[in-house]
């Protein structure tokens, strides 16, 4: 099992609205994944509840049989178009990928 976990800071205000409005838009196309993509066996968004100066913003925890589910996972359409809409308000971004 291969295990992709990415962590991202973003802005305080993310597309517009609220960052809570945001962030729940965020985790409902995130998790809709799982659906879309038949090789996503686990797709989870999380918020830090931790606000240190060091902790990192927002979590995503996924779960693939293969790298090479990963790998298709990483250039889907509905992947992609989840993308753009973290890279519109990420700041930075950190990814862990791991085989179990």
């Amino acid at each position: 099992m291969i295990k992709h976990i990415v962590f991202w800071r973003v802005e305080e205000t993310m597309a517009g609205s609220s960052r809570d409005a945001d962030v729940a838009l965020l985790r409902t196309e995130v998790e809709a994944l799982r659906d879309l993509i038949p090789f996503v066996l686990q797709n989870e968004l999380v918020e830090n509840e931790n606000d240190t100066e060091t902790a990192w913003d927002l979590a995503l925890y996924s779960e693939f049989d293969s790298w090479e589910d990963l790998e298709a996972y990483q250039v889907h359409p509905a992947h992609e178009r989840v993308r753009e809409m973290v890279n519109r308000f990420q700041v930075d971004r950190a990814v862990v990928d791991y085989e179990v």
